[in-house]
């Protein structure tokens, strides 16, 4: 008996960052097998992905008042996490809740000079 091996026609619509393959003499999509996928665009992909999931919570936040919570929970850790004061926030090695800690306003007025509220 003898074996032939199939032969493939290689493809990519980016410019190398996926690889495709399919069947010499096909031209279905159906029939098309990614090969390769570059580190950029393996990364590009994780983030979209990511992406469409935080899109779906956020859709479901409106109808779950648990998730809601726990999303406005989250908003508030990153606002602090990311705020100029985080050294003081995190002194004791936690962070403070956001009901200990008032901060002062500030807003730019018409002769660019700022104005503490």
């Amino acid at each position: 008996m003898i074996e032939t091996e199939e032969k493939y026609i290689y493809e990519s619509p980016d410019g190398g960052e996926t690889v495709y393959r399919r069947p010499f003499g096909s031209n279905s999509w159906d029939q098309k097998e990614l090969v390769s996928v570059s580190d950029k665009k393996r990364e590009e992909m994780e983030n979209e992905r990511l992406w469409f999931k935080w899109m779906q919570i956020l859709r479901a936040s409106h109808t779950d008042p648990h998730l809601k919570e726990l999303l406005e929970q989250a908003e508030v850790y990153h606002a602090l996490k990311n705020s100029p004061y985080d050294r003081y926030l995190t002194a004791c090695g936690r962070l403070l809740p956001q009901t200990w800690i008032r901060y002062p306003r500030t807003e730019v007025s018409k002769n660019n000079q700022k104005e503490i509220k």
